[in-house]
């Protein structure tokens, strides 16, 4: 596998809806968040649930508390490209953590879910467009046996997506 640079990313670019060409680093793109949200929420019974989809232009995430964010990027993968979704290093300073769930399959489409908590005691604010997570692309020394698009849970995913078991 090859880290994929600046050049392949521009080259690509049009396989990611919205994407913006400031968000281009030396070996990967900064994700955004397009203001959709989910976070547990406390049912009539008594028991916790994933709220609906909520919409906002500023999020503020209570501390210990995980939130499915959803990128701006509808990212279309090539059959021979992986992705690495990491958390970048400011909000990492801020307090902001992130799931290690963050590989994207060769072949994949759809905006990323990203999971995200804070251990700052005040939260951790973020407004719409904001880049808490970069990913890294990879190139296969071959097109994977399975394509994601036929045995993929998640392909053509738009806002937070829920566990294929949550839902």
């Amino acid at each position: 596998m090859a880290v994929l640079t600046t050049r392949w990313i521009r080259e690509h670019l049009a396989r990611i809806e919205n994407a913006a060409d400031g968000n281009v680093s030396s070996a990967s793109y900064d994700l955004r968040w397009n203001g959709e949200f989910r976070e547990p929420a406390l049912s009539l019974d008594g028991s916790w649930q994933w709220s609906a989809t909520q919409r906002a232009a500023t999020l503020t995430m209570r501390p210990l508390t995980l939130y499915l964010l959803s990128t701006m990027e509808y990212l279309q993968m090539p059959p021979d490209v992986l992705g690495l979704i990491f958390l970048r290093s400011t909000p990492a300073r801020g307090a902001l953590s992130m799931s290690p769930a963050g590989v994207v399959e060769p072949g994949f489409s759809g905006e990323i879910t990203l999971e995200f908590f804070t251990l700052w005691p005040a939260g951790y604010t973020i407004n719409v467009g904001y880049s808490p997570a970069q990913i890294v692309f990879l190139r296969c020394d071959e097109e994977p046996l399975r394509d994601y698009r036929v045995f993929g849970h998640y392909n053509a995913q738009r806002g937070p997506t829920l566990g294929v078991s949550d839902e």
